[in-house]
């Protein structure tokens, strides 16, 4: 979440529908209040943003992704939405 909301804050890049779509997909996914947990990441990235040289250097670094896992665990928040659908 805090790299897509770097990502936002960067002028030279543009954050997709998809990462957008994700970062609301793992805050809901979250047990922590999902419009706390959204405001503390974007505070977060702020100051990474703020205080970092090289924020993609930093963010490579420091902030390390699983993809296969998050979008593992998206697919399983879905199919269980949509079992409770049925």
């Amino acid at each position: 979440m805090i790299r897509i909301s770097l990502k936002k804050l960067d002028p030279q890049y543009t954050a997709t529908k998809e990462e957008k779509d994700l970062f609301h997909d793992l805050a809901a996914m979250s047990p922590a209040d999902t419009e706390s947990l959204q405001r503390d990441v974007k505070i977060t990235a702020k100051g990474i943003f703020e205080n970092s040289e090289d924020v993609k250097s930093f963010a490579e670094k420091e902030l390390s992704v699983d993809n296969d896992r998050i979008h593992e665990a998206i697919s399983q928040k879905k199919n269980k939405n949509q079992d409770k659908d049925v």
